[in-house]
Formats: C-alpha cells, structure tokens, sequence
C-alpha cells in the first residue's frame, strides 16, 4: 500500500516496485496494462515545468489503473508547488481534491485508489467513454491528460499472432476514442500525453491520424516511437505491439503556424538520440515515420528540391485471390491448374542460400500475370524479383508490386540527359531494392509488427530522375547512403541491422 505521508518520489519508487503486473484477469477483462513507473518518467518528461507549478492545472488519468500515473503525479506536484502551498497538509488537500481525477471502469482498482487517496479525492468508478462520467469531468475543466489508455475491451486482447479466434471478434480497439475523448475533454492550451499503438499513424478508417495531425486545434509538441521488442520491455512483457508516446496541446483558435502548407512535428531520431523536426505536408498526407526520421527528411527535401515523385504510385498492396480461384494440391502446374503464382518468400535455414519463392498454381489467371514488374513477396525486407516476362500471378496479400508506366520510362534525367529502356530500368529498381539502406526504409514505417507498409514507398524516391544518382555500374550501399548523406551513426545502423547478405540475393523460385 503506498502512503501518501511519505511524500517524496525517492519513496514512492521504491514501494512501487512490487505493483508493476495487472492480473491477468483484468487485462482480458479490460485491457488493463499497468504503466511501470520507469516509463511514467519518460511519459511526463516533456511537459514544462510552469504546468507543474500552476496550482489552477487540473491532471486527469483516465483508466488510472493502480494508480501509477496518479500517485507519480501526486508527489511531482508536491515538490513544484512547495512555494506556492508552503503548508504540507494543505498542499496534500488541495492537490488530492483539487487537482487530480482518476476514472476507472474496475471497481477493484477504484477501491484500491479510495485506499490511497481518501473518499475526497475525484475517483470516479465508470466507462470514461460514457456521456455521464465525460459530464463529470469537465466541470472540473481539465488542464492535462496522462492517459495510458486500453488498447482492447469486450473480453479480447487483439494478439495478431493468435490464430484460434476469428479475427472478426478478435478484440475491439477502444484506444481511439480514449484520444478523441480525451483532447475534445481539454481546455484551451491544454496538454494530453498518450502511449498508444503506432498503428495510430495509418491513414485509415479510424482517422486518428487525421484527427491528431490535421485537426487545426491540435498542436502534436512530441513524438517517440517504440518498437514491439521495445514495448514489450517496458510493459513486462504485457505488450507485443509497437507504440508511440505523444504529447499534444489543445490550441482553440489558434493562429496558422504552417508555413507553405507544411505542419513540422518534432519525432525523437533513435539512431541519433536527438530530437528531429520532420515536416508533414499538407497537401499530400504522409505516414510519420517510425525511425530513421532524419534520413527521411533528408530524402524527402530531395524529392521536393528535384520534383522527383516517390515510388508510392506505381507500387501496389496486393489482395486475396477471387474465391472463384482453385489452386493445385502439389507445386507443380496441370491441365487443370495451368496459371503459375508467386506466393510468399521465405528464407531457408542457412544464410548462405538464396531466398525462396513459394509457388502457387491456380485454374484461372490472377492479378498481374502478363505484366512486366517487381515482385517485393517478403512481408519484411521485400527481396525483390524481376519477372522480365510477365510469368507470374500474385496468389497472397501483402505483397508489393512494382510497375512503370511508358511516361515514367520514357522521362530523361535531366542532368546526365539520359533515358532508360524498359529492361534498364526495371533492372535498375531490382538492384535498388536489395541494398541494405533500401531495405532499411522499408522498416521505417512498420507500424504493426515488422510487416512492410505502403507507406514506406512515400518516401523511396524515382532515383533514375535524381540528379547525381549513382547508376547501376555504381550503385552500391555506400554510395546510395552518401547520395542521401546519411550520418555516421545512420551508416552504422544500416549495416549492423540489414546487411544479412541473404536479403540482397536474388530468390529462387520452388519448382
């Protein structure tokens, strides 16, 4: 049980320590994760310290769990507001029923918190989402929101390696409109840190992405992403997906501070532990990257400079076959199974073989056969294949196909005055894709797992129309990295991370 007499955070950290696991009830129940107090340090680390001695501000921790985030909260404003509530009683009174709310739909931990911080204290037991319990806290005018919000209710945690429920019924995410819910709670210049899933970064139906990066009250001050493996250290294992912490402020009426349609966000650059403006631009929505930010920037700068456009246009994500589809028992073709389909990639178990393209033979044509085109068919580094004759269907999603249209073909390099063939250039995307640095910006925007998203290709640029570019004599990891004038530390990571050679081989195919 943690004393709230015992009013110093060297104090708290050390009884904290033992209440780092939720039961594993509540986790299915509620989607429950508790915030390890090494991780409510980082989480608060970016809120300027004027918000922490203005004894007006009112901190609300919706689904506060055991309290975690309550309690750090509690004795960081007990050492900001010593001069301006010299009396400690009085400073413990009027932070507990003036400047804390807790709400929690487990009763368990709401008495667990009444335990804590007494029957004065705002703990209200209840669904946050719920109209009532929203109604309740803005009559206390929220100034800060620290929300480690569930990922998942009605009984599911969404496990994307679980294959025995229906993914249909697997899980509900609730994160989303713990964020809506919690920024439209705020009042005016008001502050809301988040850990969330990073998939909060994907352009798609949910519009989080949207509504945390184009709302015009909404002003994101900070970025971290975390990997999985990084996510799953913080949480004691409780957690396998990656996330992102960010903290945003609530500005109602705010000036335009976009300048040439570009909103900047500052993302912490991992590779070079520091802090990165990378700009968003408003006219054509981009995923924020989830690493090698700065390379990025320095990429897309390029782009821009040059009006080179990126790959993202003539890359497509491919689907499911048609259930019309039947495909041949064995891996061979037949009078009946005549059409050829690359299915997956997969690596053997020796390094020293080349990767492995599984086959597929199906009774009717599918998607991209007759087409001349770039099969990138691992779910993690690509490994492109060059199917120069149009062979081959696609009989799996998520892979990635690369075609070029006569148009982009037949446009010159303005600086060498050079202009590819057909073979030439698709030739020279296939090398491309099997450097290392290229197989790296792949990864740079995993938001789920370790899988290639679309919205990696944004940012891979049509190279063949840069100015400068190495061609294909003398295109080599090093003299790509030095085109785009990766860091010491960038050329560091690449090799130490993507430079396994059977990701740079040419696959074979498995018939």
């Amino acid at each position: 049980m943690i004393d709230l007499d015992d009013n110093t955070l060297d104090t708290y950290e050390d009884k904290y320590q033992s209440q780092s696991h939720s039961p594993s009830i509540y986790r299915h129940l509620y989607g429950e994760i508790l915030t390890p107090l090494s991780f409510v340090k980082t989480m608060i680390s970016h809120i300027p310290n004027n918000i922490w001695e203005d004894m007006t501000n009112v901190w609300i921790d919706p689904g506060s769990g055991r309290g975690s985030i309550s309690i750090y909260i509690y004795y960081k404003l007990m050492f900001h507001l010593e001069n301006s509530i010299p009396d400690l009683g009085e400073r413990k009174t009027h932070i507990v029923t003036k400047m804390l709310v807790m709400v929690d739909i487990n009763e368990c931990n709401v008495i667990h918190l009444r335990s804590i911080f007494g029957n004065k204290a705002n703990i209200y037991h209840g669904d946050f989402l719920s109209h009532d319990v929203q109604k309740q806290i803005l009559t206390h005018n929220p100034s800060v929101v620290i929300c480690n919000p569930p990922f998942h209710h009605k009984h599911k945690i969404k496990v994307p390696t679980n294959r025995h429920i229906d993914k249909v019924c697997d899980g509900e995410a609730i994160w989303v409109p713990f964020v809506k819910a919690s920024v439209q709670l705020l009042r005016d210049a008001g502050i809301a840190v988040f850990i969330i899933p990073s998939l909060w970064c994907k352009l798609d139906k949910k519009g989080c992405y949207t509504f945390l990066t184009y709302t015009p009250e909404i002003c994101i001050e900070h970025v971290t992403f975390y990997s999985n493996t990084e996510t799953n250290a913080i949480f004691n294992k409780q957690a396998q997906t990656p996330t992102t912490l960010i903290q945003l402020r609530k500005i109602i009426n705010k000036q335009e501070t976009t300048v040439d349609n570009v909103c900047n966000i500052n993302v912490h650059d991992k590779i070079n532990n520091s802090v990165v403006l990378f700009p968003l631009y408003t006219h054509c929505k981009r995923a924020l990257p989830s690493n090698g930010v700065r390379i990025i920037r320095s990429i897309q700068a390029k782009m821009t400079a040059h009006r080179v456009e990126s790959l993202r246009s003539f890359t497509k994500k491919t689907n499911m076959p048609s259930k019309q589809c039947l495909f041949n028992d064995n891996v061979s073709p037949s009078s009946d199974y005549p059409y050829a389909n690359i299915h997956s990639c997969i690596v053997r178990g020796s390094l020293t073989d080349a990767p492995l393209l599984t086959m597929q033979f199906s009774n009717i044509p599918l998607p991209y056969s007759n087409d001349i085109k770039i099969i990138l068919a691992h779910k993690m580094y690509g490994v492109p294949f060059y199917d120069k004759d149009g062979k081959y269907g696609i009989s799996n999603r998520d892979n990635y196909v690369i075609r070029f249209p006569e148009q982009l073909i037949n446009m010159k390099n303005q600086e060498n005055d050079i202009q590819l063939s057909n073979g030439d250039i698709y030739d020279l995307y296939t090398h491309l894709f099997k450097l290392p640095c290229i197989q790296f910006l792949l990864t740079c925007t995993t938001y789920r797992m370790r899988c290639i998203e679309i919205y990696a290709f944004d940012y891979i640029p049509c190279v063949h129309l840069l100015p400068g570019f190495p061609n294909i004599h003398t295109m080599t990891n090093k003299s790509v990295m030095r085109y785009f004038e990766f860091t010491k530390s960038e050329e560091e990571y690449v090799n130490n991370h993507h430079s396994k050679g059977v990701y740079q081989k040419t696959p074979t195919l498995a018939y």
